[in-house]
């Protein structure tokens, strides 16, 4: 898991993507889980469309949406909301955040 987020993570770095927020996860499928509910969310219930196209974003254009639709902090509330809800095993073992944007 690690490696996996640690790339992705300087893939977009390197592409100019300042980021924000970091979720660290032991276990890559409880991120992959965390990731589908918050894009479930987004599209389903805020009706957000994905906004950036393929050659816009290096991997991971199909989980972006506009920040003017759903701010960062609403997506951080969001994002902390369902930690709450998951059992303690599937919660993030620590947290980055940067609101200097």
């Amino acid at each position: 898991m690690k490696e996996r987020g640690e790339e992705r993570l300087a893939v977009l770095a390197k592409n100019g993507w300042r980021i924000v927020s970091v979720w660290y996860y032991d276990s890559y499928r409880d991120a992959l889980r965390l990731e589908a509910i918050v894009i479930f969310i987004l599209r389903n219930k805020l009706n957000l469309l994905q906004h950036l196209q393929k050659n816009q974003i290096p991997g991971g254009w199909t989980e972006t949406f506009d920040l003017i639709s759903c701010p960062i902090e609403l997506l951080q509330e969001l994002i902390e909301k369902i930690d709450l809800q998951s059992p303690a095993s599937q919660r993030p073992t620590r947290k980055y955040s940067s609101l200097k944007y």
